[in-house]
């Protein structure tokens, strides 16, 4: 609804830092002095739902004055696009409106340009660098300079200017208040009086982080004096009984009202509590609450009525009253025109929905006065850092310092960017720096330099990572699982605006999460939650934080954010008894993420844990075919295959100790064989099946040769390993026995005479040699495998090979164990065929003095087969007969 009232002044600019800021303080300061209607800025007066073009057109014809602000590249601000000058451009509002001034005031209307110019360095335009349709300027006086440090001392030129083109500054009319001024604002409307006492009591710190402030909190909210004077004034129009408080969200208006507003007013009206929009009570009931208590309290001033955060009947909608917003506007507007003057109503609300608010109160006819809030300007952000140090008790209570340049360097960082949310901000960093302080001197705590700027930087995306960040001591799980972040979005609305939630839903919602109310108040302590009056509900500590807790969680890649976008998907075709599944990948990112995720609805588990069954037993059915593929594939010395199959067997995910148990084994022979990137391959798997963290220190060999050494070191690996491919020798003593039958015996005539033997001490595999053993044998060194007839490999004894091959075997064993070989076998001529010649010869081919292995002789065999010396028996089972149950016939 626009005011009839006509501006005076208008002020002309281009939407860039520094014009924007200046603009929105000459507008401020100027209607201190000439009247809350006497300025108009287009951002600030024009509201949504304006037609924009016509209203600068009514305001241009309405002005007497205007005010051309020239920052320092005001001439040279180009288009991102074409590169061509602004100015330039034909089209151009800020050309268009000068152009409009200078012709009308040629043709004798009554209009004045006054240029201003911003700060030190900005310089007058040369005529001839002015487009033709403006060069008018350049004979307009220019010595006005306006500079944000100095805002007061140059205004006064400026109004002088305006002064002496006839526009008077305010008088106040007989029995009104005069327009109030920051200076007097605890004069004309003083907070109540506060002891030292009762501010230690009320007051734990001097800033409050992201919530908006309280009642009680007044004494330390600053920086917002013209905005309450604006508001008082407004109110108390005598003609007007609704006012409208409306701002971008998180600028300030619920802080606005609680710390500014009411306890200046109330001495002088009866307010009920105030009323933040309530979802479960509705705004409707709220409001008949209100006009209850009114009519049950004396009638010796007026009354009243606030309510706060209106917009969320339609941001934050409760579907359990869905005309919420019907029954609301039913009920205020005959309460509006019942009251006329004896009952004030105040609604505040976001200004995004100015039309959805006030289109109800046009169509019944309403009269209301309305009010914007912007971010801070430069001067109230100097307030809110400098105020703590000015109002008593507070420098007492507190004993904080401040830098005298911080105040300025923060004014300048914060202000630059006129976008961004000044006051939340603010506040923050204010917070933040109040606790850094008081850990480094609890009893001086002081501001300085170094200590903003490691704040400086952070925008509220970075404060909120900041913030979340401090939870890490004792909440790492609820960060890296994304419970943190997905809690905070459940009080974003679907619009994407800040909404609230029951705490008993919260708690129903995370029942499977261990101390969940620990975090709700962990949230709280971090200013990221607050505890609403009611005790029954949460809310995010701030309007501002939405849209950055939104984006966060939408673009989020944590657990909790990944397992709950499948869940929500699925819950929706499973409500609507879709044939639904989930894959395995969707089943292990659901259960990595249900620590960071809401309890999961009963019935959508139960087909989760189905899907969950039939997937395991389809991999233990695939598991048992690769693993035991592999068993196999290990008992025929095919190691390559081996690998390939245990690494399908590990892909499943289960029984890793089982494949373990195989998988571990594979490296060495792999090694030995030179094949270096199956071993890598091996090793790989080996670290998969330990963990990352539990694998052995020979799993990080970077080399074939350095891997046996560092198996070597593990000496339970090391002992199976020779266990498995080496022979295990037991001692046998030396001794002396009867070899051989006498002639009594009439079998075995080749072994008469029966003879004394003695027998020195030796020592002997406790099994014959095993496929496996001979097998790693013949593949490093390139032999064929013996066949094995039909029997099959693994630790079976080895068969089909010559004694020849044997002797073979037996030198490289020696090798291999650092021994000295004891055949001589390089001395055998090339065909194996005429190795039968050197039999009368072969005792030059032993070297009976090397340590290395060799066969037994007939003797050593005989002894060692029949007991040793003592307790002698013909089969070595301490009997001279063979028992059926105790040895192998069948074989």
């Amino acid at each position: 609804m626009q005011s009839n009232k006509n501006k005076a002044i208008f002020i002309n600019y281009r939407r860039v830092s520094p014009a924007q800021e200046s603009a929105w303080n000459i507008k401020s300061e100027l209607e201190k002095r000439f009247g809350p209607d006497s300025v108009f800025l287009d951002i600030k007066d024009i509201e949504p739902g304006d037609y924009w073009e016509q209203n600068i057109k009514n305001h241009l014809q309405q002005a007497d004055i205007l005010l051309v602000l020239l920052h320092a590249d005001w001439l040279g601000e180009c288009h991102p696009e074409s590169r061509v000058r602004r100015i330039d451009e034909e089209h151009d509002w800020v050309r268009r409106e000068i152009a409009y001034f200078l012709d009308a005031a040629q043709n004798g209307a009554n209009k004045t340009v006054i240029p201003v110019l911003l700060g030190n360095n900005t310089i007058f335009p040369k005529i001839d660098f002015l487009p033709k349709a403006i060069r008018g300027l350049a004979a307009c006086q220019h010595t006005c300079r306006i500079r944000m440090e100095n805002l007061s001392d140059d205004l006064l030129q400026l109004v002088r200017a305006i002064e002496k083109r006839g526009i008077s500054a305010v008088t106040p009319a007989a029995g009104t208040a005069p327009v109030p001024s920051v200076s007097n604002l605890d004069q004309l409307y003083p907070l109540p009086e506060l002891s030292l006492l009762e501010a230690k009591r009320t007051l734990k710190d001097p800033y409050i982080g992201l919530r908006y402030f309280e009642e009680k909190e007044a004494y330390i909210y600053f920086g917002r004096d013209d905005d309450v004077f604006r508001l008082i004034n407004l109110i108390e129009q005598p003609d007007h009984n609704l006012c409208l408080l409306y701002g971008p969200s998180g600028v300030g208006k619920s802080s606005l009202l609680h710390a500014g507003l009411l306890p200046r007013l109330r001495p002088h009206y009866h307010i009920p509590d105030p009323y933040r929009r309530s979802p479960e009570r509705g705004l409707d009931a709220q409001l008949e609450e209100a006009l209850t208590q009114i009519r049950d309290v004396a009638h010796d001033k007026p009354a009243l009525v606030i309510l706060d955060q209106v917009e969320e009947m339609f941001t934050d909608y409760n579907p359990q009253r869905p005309h919420e917003a019907r029954d609301f506007f039913n009920k205020l507007i005959p309460a509006v025109r019942e009251h006329d003057g004896a009952l004030r109503f105040l609604l505040s609300f976001r200004f995004e929905h100015f039309t959805s608010i006030t289109r109800p109160l046009e169509d019944a006819g309403l009269q209301y006065l309305k009010m914007g809030i912007e971010p801070l300007s430069a001067s109230a952000v100097r307030q809110a850092i400098v105020g703590i140090l000015q109002r008593p008790p507070l420098p007492q209570l507190f004993g904080l310092h401040i830098d005298p340049d911080l105040p300025d360097l923060m004014v300048h960082a914060i202000c630059k960017d006129q976008a961004s949310h000044i006051a939340p901000l603010l506040q923050l960093q204010l917070t933040r720096m109040w606790e850094e302080a008081i850990e480094a001197n609890e009893h001086e705590p002081l501001f300085q330099k170094f200590l903003y700027q490691r704040f400086e930087k952070f925008g509220l995306p970075q404060m909120l990572d900041d913030l979340l960040a401090r939870l890490l001591k004792r909440w790492k799980p609820a960060l890296d699982s994304g419970l943190a972040l997905g809690l905070l979005h459940r009080f974003v609305t679907p619009r994407g605006t800040a909404g609230s939630a029951r705490t008993a839903d919260l708690l129903h919602a995370y029942c499977h999460i261990e101390n969940f109310a620990g975090l709700l108040q962990a949230l709280e302590d971090a200013y990221l939650l607050i505890a609403l009056p009611d005790g029954e509900r949460y809310r995010l500590a701030h309007d501002s934080l939405a849209p950055i807790v939104q984006d966060k969680y939408q673009s989020s890649d944590l657990p909790g954010q990944r397992a709950y976008r499948i869940v929500e998907t699925k819950a929706r075709d499973h409500d609507r008894n879709y044939d639904l599944a989930f894959s395995e990948v969707d089943l292990k990112i659901i259960r990595d993420g249900q620590p960071g995720m809401p309890a999961i609805d009963a019935g959508l588990l139960a087909r989760i844990e189905q899907d969950e069954a039939r997937y395991r037993a389809e991999r233990e059915k695939n598991f048992r075919l690769a693993f035991e593929s592999a068993e196999k594939a290990v008992e025929h010395l095919d190691y390559d295959k081996a690998l390939n199959d245990l690494q399908l067997a590990a892909g499943h995910g289960i029984h890793p100790e089982e494949a373990l148990r195989v998988a571990r084994e594979l490296p060495y022979p792999l090694a030995l064989m030179g094949m270096e990137e199956a071993w890598r391959k091996s090793i790989e798997l080996v670290v998969q099946l330990y963990g990352n963290d539990a694998a052995p220190d020979w799993c990080n060999a970077v080399t074939l040769q350095s891997f046996e050494k560092t198996l070597k070191d593990d000496p339970g690996i090391w002992q199976h390993i020779q266990e498995k491919f080496f022979p295990n020798l037991v001692n046998i003593p030396a001794g002396e026995f009867e070899m051989g039958v006498g002639d009594e015996e009439p079998a075995y005539p080749q072994e008469r005479p029966l003879h004394s033997v003695e027998v020195g001490s030796f020592q002997l595999a406790d099994t014959p040699v095993t496929c496996l053993q001979y097998g790693l044998f013949c593949l490093v060194t390139g032999r064929p495998l013996p066949n094995d007839s039909g029997f099959g490999r693994g630790r079976r004894p080895v068969i089909n090979v010559s004694w020849y091959d044997a002797l073979a075997y037996c030198n490289w064993l020696s090798r291999q164990m650092g021994l000295t070989p004891v055949y001589r076998l390089e001395d055998l001529p090339p065909d194996p065929d005429e190795w039968h010649l050197l039999v009368e010869d072969w005792g030059q081919m032993i070297n009976w003095e090397a340590d290395g292995f060799r066969l037994p002789t007939d003797a050593e065999w005989e002894y060692a087969a029949g007991g040793g010396a003592k307790n002698r028996s013909k089969f070595g089972n301490g009997k001279d007969m063979a028992d059926p149950d105790e040895m192998n016939f069948d074989a």
